[in-house]
């Protein structure tokens, strides 16, 4: 799998996508799988567990890259109601994982951003009983090449609790 950008078409390519490369660069001793959010990376070994998020923004709204369901629920409204300090101590474990599918093919369209970056780039706050969005503009703030966004997902993926603090 190349890694100088991938062809997408949706938020399901780019998880597949990610997926494959994870499980091709890490190898068996992380297993995937999903576990509340998009994909759970496993190194019992290690005594690693690490949650990844992933979404495409395809401009069908305006600025805006939605999550949750239409009424403000799932596991992505969940966590992003917690407060801050329940936020910073998840900083070693999860991250939202973007692609902007209106870029180029081979420009700066990822990024990759944790779960305190991500409150704060939710339109108008994060709520329950209506559709949550993210600032797409907030989000992709230092966008990324994929071969970049693979590097820090890498890192993200293996470091030690103390490393990515």
């Amino acid at each position: 799998m190349g890694t100088d950008d991938w062809t997408l078409h949706s938020e399901r390519d780019f998880e597949e996508h990610m997926r494959e490369w994870l499980e091709q660069e890490l190898g068996p001793a992380y297993p995937l799988m999903r576990l509340g959010l998009d994909l759970c990376i496993l190194a019992p070994a290690a005594g690693l567990l690490r949650l990844v998020e992933f979404k495409a923004y395809k401009g069908h709204r305006a600025g805006g890259i939605g999550f949750g369901d239409g009424r403000g629920r799932g596991p992505q409204v969940d966590l992003l109601l917690q407060p801050p300090r329940i936020l910073k101590r998840l900083e070693p474990t999860v991250r939202w994982c973007f692609t902007d599918l209106t870029r180029s093919l081979g420009s700066p369209r990822y990024a990759l951003i944790t779960s305190v970056q991500a409150k704060s780039a939710a339109m108008g706050g994060v709520a329950r009983g209506r559709q949550n969005n993210f600032r797409k503009e907030s989000v992709f703030q230092q966008p990324l090449e994929l071969r970049l966004l693979l590097r820090s997902m890498k890192m993200f993926a293996t470091a030690s609790r103390r490393s990515i603090r």
